[in-house]
């Protein structure tokens, strides 16, 4: 005897089952690709700049004392770069990675945070909310950067996942879960306790006898075991709080910031949704009223989006990235929202959200492009002269890609770093023994602004500017200074008037560097050119161009100016041998050449092994 049809129930069933999970999977999949695409597209910027210099100098605890915030994100990324190394990228990705993990436990929050008498089922309301929170702007771009917002981001989910897990099944290691993912959230970030509050307002109001004194008293044991970072660490970080920390006073000018960075430039819609989902919408023959009473967990979400803005109101300044913590309850109410709304309407402003979110960024912030500005530095750089970096904060984030960038062991010095670890007397005599060191005939100096004692001191001590390479950054000069000590008597003269002050010849580099000079205003341009024969007299390489590669005509010089001009040589498989190095001088337009000042076409630098 059969029974037709039997396999289809459950088959059905299966379907059912794994549609969620399938579309689960495809969120992360989604997350996975906003959060690692262009993941390096932007230079290191401050913050991240600090990560790096505090975490290879004083470890993860090091990091936490000297730092605004609480260790556990620290331990964690020491243990990734234990493994993947010191570099951005190493560091970014465990941002990012953290961020994907939230996903799944953001969608099983969300399924416990769907009233009952929704329209839409939990999961369908959950996965929409989990397609906005991976879609968030705040969440892409602090996926992106070498700090701990991510794992704050992770660890407040699991907390109040766990929580509502409990409070719906209570029992002993689910209690266990809930306080250990409290405590690892309040070691992540201070401002989290917000995640701590909207659960014990909730037990206190929608809890009852045994199971309320219970979640107050997992909520005090997570409190007592935070009380240790809270009498050393946070005491400490009050009483002297990072140099970094630049807040923002809080006035309608950034609070309208905070509205279009955490809401979108759609904050009128996202808002009217928010409002939508706190409470529930019954439909009957087309009718429809809304009960406004919240339930216990729009309840929690309310607190948990209004108190970061309450407190920033009240504390009277802001860094933008403080209310980061909102974004799960804004993605969840307004899906929440979404879920109330009928068809046309619901899908309709379902799809203009999920096209503005894919199509559009709202948080976003320039960052000054120091990888650029240490690649001005890197490009000329010989091995043992000093860079001095002279950029105020910023210089941890310069100082990343110098330390990676040139050889190990190089002399790199912030100024502001030295000036800081020293007394002003110390500073001074430890500065002048720099610039009047007999083997720092060249000096880099990376300069944001124009009006530093430095410019002076290096005058003082007899070097000239020879070359500045400047990086924009939003109408901002980075600029990249070189610095050099000459010789009183030029090497060459030339009969255009100009001055061959020095040569220096790089084989290893296939380079040779000019210093050049004018005692009067050149009225043409004209064309160095730098070239190699071999024994037989034959030419084997050459490289021609205006001064600085362009950079500096000779026609832009002011008099008594030096000018420094790098030439690099392209020798095409030219064997290892000696070569003999000559300057000329001639007029592009014409190629006539420039004779030195004793008649002779060019100037013989010498013969080198190259």
């Amino acid at each position: 005897m059969t029974i037709p049809n039997a396999v289809s129930p459950a088959s059905g069933g299966q379907r059912r089952a794994y549609g969620p999970l399938l579309l689960l999977t495809l969120l992360m999949l989604l997350a996975a690709f906003s959060r690692l695409y262009h993941l390096m597209g932007e230079s290191v910027w401050v913050d991240e700049g600090y990560t790096y210099y505090a975490m290879t100098r004083l470890g993860p605890l090091g990091t936490a004392l000297d730092d605004m915030h609480p260790p556990l994100y620290y331990f964690g990324l020491g243990g990734f770069m234990a493994l993947g190394g010191d570099t951005i990228l190493v560091m970014r990705a465990f941002s990012a990675l953290l961020s994907i993990l939230a996903v799944p436990l953001f969608y099983q929050m969300a399924r416990r945070m769907v009233p009952q008498e929704a329209a839409l089922p939990a999961a369908q309301i959950a996965l929409l909310a989990t397609l906005l929170f991976v879609l968030s702007d705040p969440d892409i771009s602090m996926a992106q950067e070498a700090r701990n917002y991510s794992l704050h981001k992770l660890t407040a989910i699991l907390s109040m996942w766990l929580y509502l897990r409990w409070a719906a099944r209570p029992g002993g290691r689910r209690l266990i879960a809930w306080v250990a993912a409290s405590t690892a959230m309040i070691y992540t970030y201070y401002l989290s306790a917000v995640i701590m509050a909207a659960q014990g307002l909730h037990a206190l109001l929608y809890l009852r006898g045994r199971l309320r004194w219970t979640a107050i008293g997992g909520l005090a044991i997570s409190g007592l075991l935070f009380l240790p970072w809270f009498l050393t660490g946070f005491l400490d970080q009050i009483r002297t709080p990072n140099p970094l920390f630049l807040p923002e006073p809080v006035d309608a000018t950034a609070l309208g910031t905070l509205l279009r960075l955490y809401f979108s430039q759609q904050w009128a819609l996202v808002i009217g949704l928010i409002i939508l989902g706190v409470g529930v919408v019954h439909y009957a023959a087309e009718r429809f009223h809304i009960v406004w009473r919240p339930d216990g967990p729009a309840f929690m979400l309310i607190v948990w989006l209004v108190t970061p803005f309450a407190l920033l109101t009240a504390m009277g300044s802001f860094s933008p990235r403080w209310p980061f913590l909102v974004t799960p309850a804004i993605a969840l109410l307004a899906a929440r929202g979404l879920g109330n709304l009928r068809n046309p309407g619901r899908f309709l402003l379902a799809a203009v959200l999920v096209v503005y979110g894919v199509t559009t960024v709202d948080f976003y912030w320039p960052k000054p492009p120091w990888d650029r500005v240490a690649g001005n530095v890197v490009r000329y750089a010989e091995p043992g002269e000093p860079v001095l970096m002279e950029v105020n904060n910023d210089d941890v984030s310069l100082l990343y890609y110098l330390e990676h960038m040139l050889p190990p062991g190089s002399d790199l010095r912030s100024m502001r770093l030295w000036r800081e670890a020293t007394t002003p007397a110390e500073y001074h005599t430890q500065l002048i023994d720099t610039l009047y060191a007999p083997d720092h005939n060249t000096l880099w100096v990376a300069a944001w602004g124009e009006d530093h004692d430095l410019f002076t001191r290096l005058e003082n001590a007899g070097y000239r500017r020879t070359m500045t390479m400047t990086t924009d950054h939003v109408g901002n000069a980075l600029n990249v200074h070189r610095y050099d000590r000459l010789p009183e008597e030029p090497a060459a003269v030339f009969q255009s008037g100009m001055a061959l002050r020095q040569v220096a010849v790089h084989p290893a580099q296939s380079r040779v560097d000019l210093w050049w000079s004018a005692d009067t205003p050149l009225e043409t341009d004209y064309t160095t050119s730098v070239f190699l024969l071999d024994e037989s007299g034959q030419l084997v390489a050459q490289h021609d161009s205006f001064p600085q590669n362009g950079a500096r005509p000779t026609t832009s010089w002011m008099p008594g100016e030096v000018i420094y001009d790098p030439h690099l040589l392209a020798p095409a498989d030219l064997p290892p041998g000696r070569y003999t190095v000559a300057v000329q001088v001639y007029t592009w337009q014409d190629g006539v050449k420039v004779p030195t000042a004793d008649g002779q076409p060019w100037f013989t630098v010498g013969v080198f092994d190259w």
